[in-house]
């Protein structure tokens, strides 16, 4: 497998040696260049005589042409000469140096994923209009794109020159992402998120009352009428906040034959990788907003209904998102390579016989705005697939225009990825949507896969291999450390509706590594692949990991040790005041592989607060995690926490809040002229959570509410009682016994006796 930092550069070529291998290499073109068909470019440039008008955009021209990345075959055999020559040193001090050395063997890149680009521009304004392009290139072979690009009057101007070797400049950016092995090197990235949100809600209602009095009226008692009315006060209150950070951690060891700027440009692009692999790991795992609270209805009842005249509301949520990701040594991870540049004028390019390309018929010409050229529907067709390594004979594409009075019907036949073809038809009442459908042909096997037909516009129409029908997965080792494993036992396994489960084993070894799985499942591919992995080390120990889901088409298998599980400890009260410290034991445990086990021990404490338990594991959706300790209070009282499974990668640890009990008492009712002084004792009792909570509360003429807050453990347990104690002004003595209530609103009112 490529190796990221055995890097040289001969030719304007850059060249990586192989992890195993000493005489393959993989060679990566500097920049891109124009697609040569039988040695000539795929290019057309069409400008117009007269300016073309489109509401107050004017078109100059249009160009379509074809992109690849590779080597060119005469710079590939200079490159070649020089590696052979290096290969033939090297050799010499191998254990079988007098045998002939071996040629140099140049590797395809394995691509997992693409884009193209292109570039147009001067000191101008907007030189293009429109650009249509598959935004992908093949992926295979040469990695060809095609691009169809209408230009503005600027724009025809400065692309016309640029091709003339004039000035301006046409640039196209690949963008590729390849599998390959990592330096020696120790990368960590980091990413911590915190979102906190609370509501606040208080209700107040003055109450009005009127009474009519009426006495004996002609033998007939008339009652006291009462009315009540209300004036509510309203007050709602939210907010919420997030806060995120995050951090990298790098260190390098590369090869001292490296130069400078070579290592340069490889801890560049590791450190790169590892924030791209990063932000795609905490877009995964990305906190959800937390849901906002909606008003209760009830607590306006509460207050009109049930004469209530105070009633506050507090709730608050906090959620917490932590992301890790390690790079270690051979690990094989998704490398990026972004090849780009000036394309070459194209009059400065040479034919087979040696001759410049003169900027005429057929890649250039000067067209009328009533020629036939803008009747046209012109659609570049290909087949994105290694019709080398599939079960692939070919695949026939058919093309439709149901429209006009032809309603022309063409086909195509696709044996190669660098294929292209063009569907090219009149266009008739100004439709562009044609019909497709395409049938793909296996070898060996009578049985065909015919595509449902479909409909677009798309004039850059491209089948992927995804949707020819075959269940293609290439597995190779990652980073297995074959010192510590003896073998691996692979288990691939895919499903979908209407498919017989497949399912296919293999045995890795150091010997024999590499597999293929190439099914015909004669329909689109549309599910992940699951996979499990058995580990057999040399000291008799077996693992094995839980199946996993993976979209992509390359399986690598890691050392069984490679996982990586974090535990994140925070520690929850008054760490100032109240407590001294908190010990916690951890123990993690994979019963299912051997009992794997790993333990540590920490004190969270005011001078470190919080702690990451970051370790190896075998599968990091396996196995179970306990913890326990002991909290150490200020006062000289300890309390234990018991051994408890983990649910969550965030602990929180200490004087625990599963909600507040909140009581607001009111003495609205008493009346203070014949009340002196009342003394209210509160006390709230959970004892399987070791809680007993005291309050006493004092109120005299002219005092207003007062709130007691209890911090509950148990947020279903929310009794408490209270009492209360009347100073009268006579010098008597009023007291209410124990009363049991459940939070809210108190109202303190005399008793009559």
């Amino acid at each position: 497998m490529l190796k990221i930092d055995l890097v040289h550069t001969f030719e304007d070529v850059t060249i990586y040696g192989d992890d195993t291998s000493y005489n393959t290499f993989y060679a990566v073109p500097k920049a891109p260049r124009f697609r040569l068909e039988k040695g000539k470019p795929s290019f057309k440039f069409i400008k117009y005589r007269e300016l073309r008008k489109e509401g107050n955009d004017l078109f100059g021209g249009v160009c379509a042409f074809d992109t690849e990345f590779v080597v060119d075959k005469d710079t590939l055999e200079l490159v070649r000469q020089k590696l052979q020559s290096q290969v033939d040193d090297r050799h010499k001090n191998e254990p079988d140096g007098k045998d002939q050395p071996p040629k140099v063997i140049f590797a395809p890149l394995t691509y997992t994923d693409g884009t193209v680009q292109l570039n147009i521009t001067d000191s101008g304004g907007a030189l293009v209009e429109s650009v249509h392009c598959g935004g992908k290139p093949s992926l295979y072979d040469s990695n060809v794109a095609s691009f169809w690009v209408e230009l503005t009057k600027a724009g025809a101007t400065v692309f016309e020159s640029a091709m003339r070797g004039e000035g301006g400049f046409v640039s196209v950016f690949y963008n590729m992402k390849i599998m390959a092995k990592l330096p020696p090197i120790t990368a960590r990235g980091w990413f911590h998120a915190d979102q906190y949100y609370r509501f606040f809600q208080e209700i107040s209602g003055d109450r009005y009352t009127e009474q009519q009095t009426k006495s004996y009226c002609w033998g007939i008692y008339r009652k006291t009428t009462t009315i009540r009315d209300y004036s509510l006060k309203e007050d709602i209150d939210d907010f919420m906040d997030k806060n995120e950070a995050r951090g990298t951690e790098f260190s390098f060891v590369g090869d001292p034959s490296m130069s400078a700027d070579d290592r340069s440009k490889v801890e560049d692009s590791i450190r790169s990788t590892l924030i791209r692999q990063l932000d795609e790991a905490v877009e995964r795992a990305l906190l959800k907003e937390i849901e906002r609270v909606v008003p209760d209805p009830k607590n306006r009842e509460l207050i009109v209904d049930k004469d209530w005249n105070h009633l506050k509301e507090t709730m608050s949520k906090t959620q917490i998102s932590n992301v890790e990701i390690r790079f270690e040594e051979n690990r094989v991870v998704e490398w990026n390579i972004a090849p780009q540049g000036l394309m070459q004028s194209f009059t400065t390019m040479k034919d087979p016989d040696g001759k410049f390309y003169k900027w005429e018929d057929p890649y250039y010409m000067e067209v009328d705005l009533d020629d036939e050229f803008f009747q046209m529907l012109d659609v570049i067709v290909r087949v994105n697939a290694d019709f080398a390594n599939l079960p692939i004979y070919n695949v026939e594409v058919k093309l439709s225009y149901p429209h006009g009075d032809k309603k022309p019907v063409e086909e195509f036949a696709f044996d190669k990825p660098d294929d292209i073809n063009r569907f090219r038809v009149f266009i008739a009442n100004g439709i562009r949507k044609y019909k497709y459908v395409y049938q793909v042909n296996y070898k060996g096997d009578s049985r065909v896969f015919t595509s449902q037909e479909f409909e677009t516009d798309d004039t850059q129409l491209t089948v992927n291999v995804d949707d020819l029908g075959i269940l293609v997965v290439d597995i190779a080792p990652g980073d297995i450390n074959f010192a510590q494993v003896k073998q691996a036992q692979i288990v691939v396994r895919y499903e979908d509706a209407g498919l017989n489960p497949i399912e296919r084993q293999f045995t890795m070894t150091p010997e024999i590594n590499t597999f293929k799985i190439r099914e015909v499942i004669f329909k689109p591919r549309s599910k992940p692949i699951q996979y499990r992995v058995i580990y057999f080390m040399h000291d008799g120990r077996v693992f094995e990991t839980q199946y996993k889901q993976q979209d992509g088409k390359q399986l690598y298998i890691n050392d069984p040790f490679s996982a990586i599980k974090t535990v994140n400890l925070r520690a929850i009260g008054d760490l100032e005041t109240r407590i001294q410290s908190i010990m916690v034991d951890l123990i993690y445990k994979d019963a299912a592989n051997n009992n794997y086990t790993k333990t540590h021990s920490v004190a969270l404490s005011k001078e470190m607060p919080f702690f990451d338990w970051t370790f190896p594991v075998i599968d990091e959706y396996a196995g179970e995690l306990k913890y326990s300790g002991t909290i150490s209070y200020r006062n000289g009282t300890t309390q234990d926490i018991p051994e408890t499974i983990a649910t969550r990668s965030t602990i929180q640890l200490g004087d625990m809040v599963a909600d507040r009990l909140e009581v607001t008492v009111l003495p609205d009712l008493i009346d203070f002229v014949a009340v002196r002084l009342v003394t209210v004792a509160l006390r709230y009792v959970d004892a399987p959570n070791n809680v007993d909570e005291r309050k006493t509360m004092s109120f005299k003429p002219g005092d207003r509410e007062q709130l007691w807050i209890v911090d509950l453990k148990n947020k279903a347990a929310r009794d408490f009682t209270w009492s209360a104690v009347f100073y009268m002004a006579d010098g008597s003595q009023k007291k209410t016994g124990d009363q049991l209530e459940q939070g809210g609103v108190l109202v303190l009112e005399a008793p009559v006796n």
